[in-house]
């Protein structure tokens, strides 16, 4: 049995949202496919009532399924302990999990895996951010295939946008159900680009007339799921990029009619993002002045040494601007609390 030992936290508790980098495959799946019709047509957001959440923070637990199962052991202080608890104890009001659509590699990150992890999210009294990838597997800048199933009709906007509707709406219905509902629901993972495309060659240039579509499909499942039942999910769009490109991103699908949204979640991480944190509360502020969308740090993360421990390759190998190349820790929790003093200070993140 492999054992993690969590000492005391330096890091604290990621701000708003810390998604774990680990990386890893199983193979097998099970999934429902959902088809019926709906009667999407083009109602009003402004249908959902939506409730207030407290300042979100927490971390991005998807992975702690697979390695509890593969005979990880997490620890505190010679204790075994449940990370559902753990980051709950030190003041995580949020968990957020990815779910793919019929992912054939492996048995994680399906609906019933993400049922797994809700329910766990649940009994610790968290909220929930449900990640749909509206994918197989990742999405992210460079990458992001159109399910399987939905193949066959991804050259016909109007007939995917239908699949997104049903998909999404048919998941909030079945959670809803089983009281496992998340409190957030974000669609698509990282979707600087095109989405849901045939091949990843498709990607650029963005179809931003296409994807507002689809975005909207998404959002106005959520929003009728909200009205026929009473509900206050809100919803997040996500990209990785800097607060200039991310500002352009919404201005280009609000020109094609990107219905309302709650929160525009990013991705923040020094190495591929090359601004501050005084910059991304400024950012922040923008967004809300403009389009009165807050932002969502969706995910973020630092390292707090450039040496290498063992033989794989090191993927984060920059310091935030500003931070010494010293090796510390305290770096690390440095870096959260100033990211997170500068979403408080502007109060719009």
């Amino acid at each position: 049995m492999r054992t993690v030992t969590l000492v005391k936290p330096i890091m604290g508790i990621v701000m708003v949202l810390l998604a774990i980098a680990l990386f890893g495959c199983q193979n097998q799946v099970e999934e429902p496919l959902f088809t019926e019709s709906n009667q999407m047509a083009d109602m009003p957001l402004s249908r959902s009532t939506f409730g207030e959440l407290p300042f979100l923070q927490g971390a991005d637990l998807s992975y702690v399924n697979e390695l509890q199962d593969g005979g990880v052991n997490y620890t505190k202080d010679g204790s075994s302990v449940d990370p559902y608890n753990l980051i709950k104890s030190y003041g995580a009001n949020l968990v957020r999990v990815r779910l793919w659509h019929n992912p054939t590699w492996t048995k994680y990150s399906t609906l019933s895996d993400v049922k797994r992890s809700i329910r766990r999210a649940k009994n610790e009294g968290l909220n929930v951010l449900l990640d749909f990838h509206y994918s197989d597997a990742w999405t992210d800048p460079q990458t992001n295939i159109v399910p399987e199933a939905w193949r066959p009709v991804v050259k016909y906007s109007d007939i995917l946008a239908d699949s997104v509707y049903n998909y999404t709406y048919r998941i909030l219905e079945h959670l809803n159900e089983t009281n496992l509902l998340p409190e957030l629901v974000q669609i698509g993972n990282e979707t600087n680009n095109s989405i849901m495309v045939a091949d990843n060659a498709d990607l650029i240039p963005t179809n931003y007339v296409r994807n507002t579509k689809l975005f909207n499909a998404g959002l106005q499942a959520v929003a009728d799921f909200n009205w026929n039942n009473g509900k206050s999910i809100k919803t997040v769009l996500h990209v990785a990029m800097n607060p200039n490109d991310a500002m352009f991103w919404v201005a280009s699908h609000k020109k094609y009619g990107l219905k309302e949204f709650d929160m525009l979640g990013v991705s923040y991480y020094p190495q591929w993002q090359d601004y501050t944190p005084a910059q991304l509360g400024e950012f922040a502020s923008n967004l809300y002045s403009a389009y009165g969308i807050r932002l969502f740090v969706a995910e973020t993360g630092h390292i707090w040494t450039r040496a290498w421990n063992d033989q794989n390759i090191n993927l984060m190998s920059k310091m935030c601007m500003g931070y010494p190349d010293t090796p510390c820790p305290q770096l690390q929790k440095d870096y959260i609390i100033e990211i997170k003093e500068a979403l408080l200070a502007n109060g719009q993140g």
